[in-house]
């Protein structure tokens, strides 16, 4: 694949100080995009102290997930979530889940996931506030009719993110908490060439950058663009906003356009 083509960013380190969080997420983003071709149940957030240097696991939330793919990578503890998860074997644990109607609980509270006929993993009706370290969206929101309802679920992607508090600090209770690691919240986008052609420098990418700049107002700072062999892989942390962000949000008026829609 070709080098960035948009300003790095530079992510969290790794527990072993190989890579950045950022840097491998991405590249099991790509992964589990397979180029292109798409191919847990829930587990409700440990409030469990971590005993000093072990690294608690990265909470990632795959959302439309066909199967489960990133299930079992090490250091990942994935949800995976679809509208129509695939049948058989691959998909036995994948949520069956409308994101853009799923509830947001308040922070600390349980996931909310009722049986279902066809799949076993059941429904997913809510997830709490703050309890995911990334949000994957990967082949999903070029899939989707209106450009509202694509700026809908990234904005739905940030509620369920960890934000650091107004000051750049995570919320934190007690030492050995969750948020003591100080991980920001990552959302990682894959989609096809649809978003926007495939240019040699970011000037070019027209759509790409009006993308960055209503993800960015929703809540998060452009970290890095990737060129895959079929498609774009856009990396972005979550931000704290204050109470004038928070109104200028309520009256922005969020859309993300393919790039014939322009």
């Amino acid at each position: 694949s070709a080098a960035p083509v948009a300003p790095g960013g530079h992510g969290e380190t790794t527990c072993d100080g190989s890579a950045s969080g950022a840097t491998a997420l991405e590249a099991a983003a790509a992964r589990k995009a397979g180029e292109d071709v798409k191919q847990k149940s829930v587990t409700a957030p440990s409030a469990a102290p971590v005993a000093s240097g072990e690294c608690l696991p990265v909470r990632l939330l795959d959302v439309g997930s066909c199967g489960h793919r990133f299930s079992g990578l090490p250091g990942i503890e994935s949800t995976a979530l679809d509208l129509f998860p695939v049948p058989g074997p691959v998909g036995l644990s994948v949520l069956q889940c409308d994101f853009l109607e799923l509830a947001v609980g308040p922070e600390g509270s349980s996931p909310v996931v009722k049986p279902h006929d066809r799949h076993p993993a059941g429904t997913l009706h809510s997830l709490p506030a703050g309890s995911f370290d990334a949000v994957v969206l990967s082949l999903v929101l070029s899939y989707l009719p209106r450009s509202a309802q694509r700026a809908a679920m990234v904005a739905k992607a940030r509620e369920l993110l960890r934000v650091p508090s107004s000051d750049g600090e995570f919320l934190e209770s007690e030492p050995g908490s969750e948020s003591a690691d100080g991980r920001r919240g990552l959302l990682l986008v894959v989609d096809t060439l649809a978003v926007d052609v495939k240019a040699k420098t970011w000037h070019e990418q027209a759509n790409l950058r009006r993308w960055v700049d209503v993800i960015e107002g929703l809540g998060f700072i452009f970290l890095r663009h990737q060129v895959l062999k079929k498609s774009h892989a856009l990396a972005f942390a979550a931000v704290a906003r204050n109470e004038e962000d928070e109104r200028k949000a309520a009256s922005f008026t969020a859309e993300l356009p393919l790039r014939y829609e322009t």
